[in-house]
């Protein structure tokens, strides 16, 4: 499955929708390119909720949310990090296999 198209929704119009997450919330944003893309988990609170688009008030079909932002964690810095560790764990866990095998053989021709 792609990551992308199981995140971001499809829509057919321009969504007027931005955020605003400070520093404290997201210390790796201080290093990040402006117009990349990155994928980040948010804990929000909704604060309100209202009907009708922003450009036609009276299309009632559109529902628009406020929500505060209380945390926030990039999800490409943990997707990173877990695939080193992994890696690194995959290595090992061969080169110790290998070093058993060894071992007996040794043990066996000698």
């Amino acid at each position: 499955m792609d990551l992308e198209s199981s995140v971001i929704p499809k829509v057919e119009k321009e969504s007027p929708s931005t955020l605003d997450i400070c520093e404290h919330l997201l210390p790796p944003i201080k290093n990040w390119d402006v117009g990349k893309r990155y994928l980040v988990k948010l804990e929000i609170e909704t604060v309100s909720l209202n009907q009708g688009s922003m450009y036609n008030p009276n299309d009632k079909s559109e529902v628009r949310a406020s929500f505060r932002v209380l945390g926030a964690e990039s999800l490409d810095d943990v997707k990173q990090d877990d695939g080193k560790d992994e890696m690194q764990e995959k290595i090992n866990g061969k080169q110790a296999f290998v070093r058993a095998v060894s071992k007996v053989a040794d043990e066996y021709l000698n």
